[in-house]
């Protein structure tokens, strides 16, 4: 199953937090499929426009109860199973 490329200048999400010195953390509106490392972005602030590269993908957790979550809890069954297709 494969996502078509991203027109150029299409918006691809949000920036939600960070630092112009360290990183931005920005939240997806696109399909993480589509968005690549080493992409060149431009994060656009009327009227300023900042270029950058993404460099990392993350899955993150809107409530941090999930984060820290477990497996070995009681229900370490019922979690979803990540395997590797050839």
């Amino acid at each position: 199953m494969s996502e078509e490329p991203l027109p150029q200048d299409a918006p691809v999400g949000y920036v939600v937090g960070g630092t112009l010195k360290d990183s931005l953390s920005v939240r997806l509106t696109v399909p993480p499929q589509q968005v690549q490392e080493g992409s060149f972005v431009v994060i656009e602030s009327n009227p300023w426009q900042f270029y950058g590269l993404v460099t990392d993908l993350q899955l993150g957790a809107t409530d941090p109860r999930f984060a820290t979550r477990s497996r070995s809890s009681s229900n370490a069954r019922t979690w979803p199973r990540l395997t590797a297709s050839p």
